[in-house]
């Protein structure tokens, strides 16, 4: 079954070797001949690597580069034991659209194994330019999950075609500052479209004043959904009660946007996923005003506010469910994006 392989999945096989020339990540630099850490607060050296790599002209905004930006999009539809994922070529095509007036280089890939998906992202990031990027980004949607490590804890992955699982810690890794040193000071940005678990939420109910209730977006977009479907793998996987989980290491100018918060189930339908639909429904209507996380929090309130299952294929339990997305973000600065003329 897909939850036992996600249980055995050992994070080793998908370390970043050094043969590849990933940087040391190792702190020997800042040590003295006696192995004394130096008080980086006055070291210059320090000093002089963050003028570097951080733009000197703006405090508030990362800064822009010449160069093209890269959006990897992995799209794995059709799985050799769990369930098809109805809506993600919708999802691809509606992406397509919107980053690319962003002025991304939007690569897809679909129906990758567990290891193509790892062989992909590296070639993005050896071979692609990021030295002349500004931001780089990347979308996952698949199924997904949290596995146990063994110390009482679960960690975020994403299933390849073939059911075998990676970590999303991983994938963030592979772009981090010691394995893509030309992204250094940049955006680093990652979208995932994918089951957290299974849990659900039936929200709340809230008063809603009288002179609005005729317009509720939440009943109107609900009677439009024909059928909704569960992004998770096929199976009943519940975590034990004494699991605990660690929020997915959040590296230096990253962010990372899940569809749904830790523990619970993404949903999808055939004309894409909401998690999808509302980020591109706000990134279309970007212009360099905006604040890069007050869009995130919009996409968030439409979801939170504007969607509500209906017709859930195969498990009633889900029906009439409400989701949020879950952001963790290591950004130090607001992004802002090239809008291409039309």
């Amino acid at each position: 079954m897909a939850e036992e392989r996600i249980e055995s999945f050992d994070e080793t096989n998908w370390m970043v070797s050094d043969e590849e020339g990933d940087v040391d990540s190792s702190d020997s630099e800042f040590e003295d001949r006696e192995g004394k850490v130096v008080d980086i607060s006055v070291c210059e050296e320090v000093k002089q690597k963050l003028k570097e790599h951080y733009s000197e002209n703006s405090h508030h905004e990362y800064e822009h580069y010449n160069g093209k930006n890269l959006m990897i999009v992995i799209q794995n539809k059709d799985f050799h034991e769990s369930r098809q994922r109805h809506g993600s070529t919708a999802d691809v095509e509606n992406l397509k659209k919107t980053f690319k007036r962003l002025g991304f280089i939007v690569k897809t890939f679909k129906n990758l194994s567990g290891e193509k998906m790892d062989v992909k992202l590296r070639k993005a990031r050896q071979k692609f330019n990021h030295k002349d990027a500004s931001c780089f980004a990347c979308v996952i949607l698949s199924h997904g999950n949290q596995y146990e490590t063994g110390d009482y804890e679960r960690k975020d992955s994403v299933l390849g075609v073939d059911e075998q699982a990676i970590s999303i810690e991983y994938v963030m890794k592979i772009f981090n500052n010691d394995n893509c040193p030309d992204l250094m000071g940049k955006p680093r940005l990652f979208f995932i479209q994918a089951c957290r678990g299974k849990g659900y939420d039936k929200g709340a109910e809230t008063l809603v004043p009288v002179e609005d209730s005729s317009n509720s977006n939440v009943e109107q977009i609900s009677s439009e959904l024909e059928e909704t479907y569960i992004e998770a793998t096929s199976g009943d996987y519940s975590p034990p009660v004494t699991t605990f989980t660690y929020p997915t290491p959040c590296y230096s100018d990253s962010m990372v946007m899940f569809a749904s918060p830790p523990g619970y189930a993404a949903y999808a339908r055939k004309g894409g996923s909401i998690f999808v639909s509302c980020l591109c429904d706000e990134f279309q209507i970007y212009n360099r005003k905006h604040n890069f996380f007050q869009i995130l929090s919009r996409v968030a309130n439409q979801m939170a506010l504007d969607f509500e299952t209906s017709n859930v294929v195969e498990d009633t339990d889900y029906e009439k469910c409400k989701i949020v997305p879950c952001i963790h973000s290591c950004l130090t600065r607001d992004v802002k994006f090239q809008i291409l003329d039309d």
